[in-house]
């Protein structure tokens, strides 16, 4: 199984998928959402590639979920718009260097990511960082990792990054 879900976050040169393992008939199952780079998570779209006799198992236990037809007008939208995705990659990439550059500065410990998301070390108690920044308007996950909390923070647009930024800054300094 592979999950492709963040794969159009990299360059072009850089992505690498494994559609070539289905087409040389491998058993393998390739997944892909349109929840990430094209922002239409609220839709629940996704598909698998696969051999046919795969994705005959799969359909089995998906139970009987209805299908959306704006959903999937949205879908048929985006297949192939590499403009719109290499501008989602681009604001995704100055939004997430506003976070990134803060906690270099701050020497907080980070994942390097090329996603819409970034984990890093949690300053305190991971319970004490979600409530100090919801209650300045702000949601994140807090993961537990070889009994350390870590911060996952969804990139948003610059203006929200930067809010997020000193929002954190003025809790944690």
């Amino acid at each position: 199984y592979a999950d492709e879900a963040y794969l159009e976050y990299l360059p072009a040169e850089q992505q690498r998928s494994m559609v070539d393992l289905v087409k040389k008939g491998k058993n393998i199952i390739v997944s892909r959402t349109f929840s990430k780079v094209y922002g239409l998570a609220g839709l629940r779209l996704g598909y698998i590639i696969a051999k046919p006799e795969l994705i005959n198992k799969v359909q089995r236990y998906s139970g009987d979920i209805p299908i959306n037809q704006t959903a999937l007008a949205a879908g048929r939208a985006c297949l192939g718009d590499e403009k719109f995705i290499q501008s989602t990659r681009v604001q995704n990439e100055k939004a997430r260097a506003v976070l990134t550059n803060y906690l270099d500065a701050k020497g907080i410990f980070y994942g390097k990511s090329h996603t819409n998301f970034v984990f890093f070390e949690s300053p305190v108690e991971g319970k004490i960082v979600m409530k100090k920044l919801k209650d300045q308007g702000y949601l994140i996950r807090i993961w537990n990792f070889k009994g350390k909390d870590w911060c996952r923070v969804s990139i948003g647009t610059v203006d929200e990054m930067q809010g997020f930024v000193k929002a954190f800054s003025t809790s944690f300094s």
